[in-house]
């Protein structure tokens, strides 16, 4: 059973239910059921009270973008194209598909875009130059390649607010409402994230239903 505490954001009060599925908040989305209007986890967890909600597993993993030599963490809907989701962010920072190699981990396997998204959760995905080898360096595209997950994650989740844009990149917000710095993380910090499943769950505060099948398209 879970009842919301005055102060507490929607997060910290599912805290519990995350730890006990294994379930890391930032890689799930939540929805009020019915109208599917999505739950800021950052918000007051008041706004959960006597509402029905559901709880939708999301994919997470490192994009590099080696053309312009920053890293980035994606969350996607699992059920999406990977090509979906990584066409509007090349786009949005100038990157033509046509000029580029779209590569899995090590850079060993290309990727096939056209598969959903669930087959790259937790990977590392590359984007690399056709002649990469006229902007950087490899010791400089090593470097890249290297950050994972982790390094995306504050340590102290007490001083930063973890945001994702409309593209499904995260933002770092510290408490002040600055940015920090991370699409080119320099100093790796160590945490764990654990595989991700959904659950049904009942609380006096709020409903949290099982919705695989009405996983909306967002």
């Amino acid at each position: 059973m879970i009842q919301p505490l005055p102060g507490q954001t929607v997060y910290q009060a599912m805290n519990k239910v995350f730890c006990k599925k294994n379930i890391p908040w930032y890689k799930s989305d939540l929805y009020f059921v019915g109208d599917y209007t999505p739950i800021d986890q950052n918000m007051d967890a008041q706004v959960l009270c006597s509402k029905e909600i559901c709880l939708i597993e999301r994919c997470l993993f490192v994009l590099s973008l080696t053309p312009i030599a920053i890293n980035l963490c994606v969350k996607a809907n699992m059920k999406k194209s990977i090509i979906s989701i990584l066409q509007p962010i090349l786009d949005f920072y100038q990157i033509k598909a046509n000029n580029c190699g779209i590569f899995l981990n090590s850079g060993s396997c290309v990727l096939n875009v056209n598969d959903t998204c669930s087959s790259i959760d937790s990977q590392h995905i590359l984007v690399v130059h056709k002649q990469q080898t006229t902007f950087f360096s490899q010791t400089e595209i090593d470097k890249l390649i290297k950050v994972s997950i982790d390094d995306f994650i504050p340590i102290n989740m007490n001083d930063f607010q973890l945001q994702f844009d409309e593209l499904g990149i995260l933002k770092q917000f510290k408490k002040n409402n600055s940015i920090s710095p991370i699409m080119s993380p320099t100093s790796p910090k160590q945490t764990s994230i654990n595989s991700l499943s959904t659950s049904t769950l009942l609380s006096s505060g709020f409903r949290l239903v099982k919705q695989d099948d009405d996983d909306p398209e967002f």
